[in-house]
């Protein structure tokens, strides 16, 4: 038997955290790679400010993942799950978190919308415990997106590996360094980072226009089975692209042996719902603070 209490994540063995989220939050699909991304992956990561409760026989009853970027005077609580029986101790640990936050001169703090480091956007609406003690501290919703997921067996518009409809080629990047240059131009350098990680873990399928890149739909890269990001430029949507690029990522997601897939952090059902495999929709709301002016 130990002493409970709030301990730092790096001193907690990551095989227990993951399977404690998996049980907090059940369709969350938690593991020592989302661990490492929302961590020490994250450069603004805080060990100090981040922690987890365990109880007097080691058990993990809650976490919280903070970060925190002094210079744009903003913070992220990225991940937040408690047991229901835990409750006062999660939300001591948001007055604490939140009272150092103020004193640093934290003007925002965001819950949990940290593009490139986080692992839902926000807060589902079956975490009414935590979404309760954010509300408690002064947090509202600021915004809501969804997470939908995709079951891969009821999905069958296969598109070979390469292959050209209406003028453009769809296929593999033949030049990785170029595509990521293109993300990063085009729609800014957290999707070039998960592009990135597409490359490296998944794949990406590339979609040309003679010589020109029109668009890209990454897959496999943050978590095995998140599909994304994806994007057609502005002066070539509406012709079908977009469409057929999800129908390539997710023909090659299947040939992996995926049964489903997530599309995390979007606000696109009808665009998804063209696959005719979507089986649920995780509504997540995206929640905010101030502990400067009494928000918090």
């Amino acid at each position: 038997m130990s002493t409970p209490g709030w301990f730092p994540i790096s001193g907690v063995d990551a095989s227990l955290i993951c399977s404690s989220v998996n049980l907090m939050l059940p369709r969350a699909g938690f593991s020592a790679r989302s661990l490492k991304r929302l961590t020490v992956d994250d450069p603004l990561f805080r060990d100090d400010l981040s922690g987890v409760y365990l109880d007097s026989s080691g058990e993990v009853r809650a976490l919280c993942v903070v970060s925190v970027d002094g210079a744009s005077s903003k913070a992220w609580l990225k991940l937040m799950c408690t047991h229901q029986n835990y409750m006062r101790e999660l939300d001591a640990k948001i007055e604490s978190v939140t009272s150092s936050m103020g004193a640093m001169g934290i003007r925002e703090i965001r819950a949990s919308d940290r593009a490139g480091y986080h692992f839902r956007a926000g807060l589902e609406k079956s975490q009414r415990s935590e979404r309760s003690i954010l509300r408690k501290h002064g947090f509202r919703v600021i915004r809501s997106v969804a997470d939908i997921e995709l079951d891969l067996c009821l999905f069958n518009e296969f598109r070979p590996l390469r292959f050209a409809k209406d003028g453009c080629v769809f296929g593999p990047p033949d030049d990785p360094q170029r595509l990521l240059e293109f993300v990063d131009h085009n729609f800014g350098p957290y999707w070039r980072m998960e592009t990135e990680a597409s490359l490296k873990n998944g794949g990406v399928v590339q979609a040309k226009m003679g010589d020109n890149i029109v668009g890209f739909a990454s897959y496999c890269g943050f978590e095995d089975h998140w599909f994304g990001p994806t994007g057609v430029l502005e002066e070539f949507r509406g012709r079908g692209i977009g469409s057929e690029l999800l129908f390539a990522a997710l023909t090659r997601m299947r040939e992996r042996g995926l049964c489903r897939a997530t599309i995390p952090w979007t606000e696109h059902l009808t665009f998804y719902g063209q696959t005719d495999a979507v089986v649920a929709v995780k509504n997540l709301e995206i929640m905010s603070g101030n502990p400067l002016d009494g928000g918090v």
